[in-house]
């Protein structure tokens, strides 16, 4: 696989960095301190990425996430599979901000936040996936079975209101 650096044209005038639209500024091009790569992901999109430093330990590291990729790629994983096994925190640190940065008030984000995370960490779960799995299992362990005579029949009831109207 094959790492990079990005390119920035940076425009200075003495030394200084300007706006390229000064008088005598000179371009000039800087490499950034980090390597790039561009991975293939499980659901076939090309994604560049950032890696470290060092161009050895760039290219390991690319190899390794591209691995991981045609793996997932290859027992059909798929972007609901990767949004499941998301931790319950980072979702909720994604929520409570996404409601501060509707406007809502502070108190009122505070009091959603303590309320979710006493809902969601007063259980075992640890992703959305396992919640759901949490939620059939309890559902079906309260389920009660339901016999003939608790069991309303329409058909049978329908049928009896016509021979009462048939029959007068």
């Amino acid at each position: 696989m094959k790492v990079w650096k990005k390119q920035t044209k940076r425009y200075l005038k003495n030394g200084k960095q300007v706006n390229k639209s000064v008088a005598g500024s000179k371009a000039k091009t800087v490499l950034s301190k980090r390597f790039y790569g561009t991975l293939r992901t499980f659901d076939d999109k090309r994604k560049q990425i950032p890696l470290t430093e060092d161009r050895k330990s760039s290219e390991s590291l690319l190899n390794r996430l591209q691995s991981d990729h045609d793996h997932k790629r290859s027992i059909g994983y798929t972007e609901q599979d990767d949004k499941r096994n998301r931790p319950l925190s980072d979702v909720l640190n994604e929520y409570i901000d996404y409601l501060r940065a509707k406007g809502n008030t502070a108190e009122y984000v505070k009091t959603c936040e303590q309320r979710l995370r006493k809902l969601f960490f007063a259980t075992t779960t640890k992703t959305t996936k396992t919640i759901k799995q949490n939620t059939k299992a309890k559902s079906g362990s309260r389920s009660t079975k339901t016999t003939k005579a608790t069991k309303f029949d329409f058909r049978t009831f329908t049928q009896r209101v016509r021979l009462d109207v048939l029959n007068g």
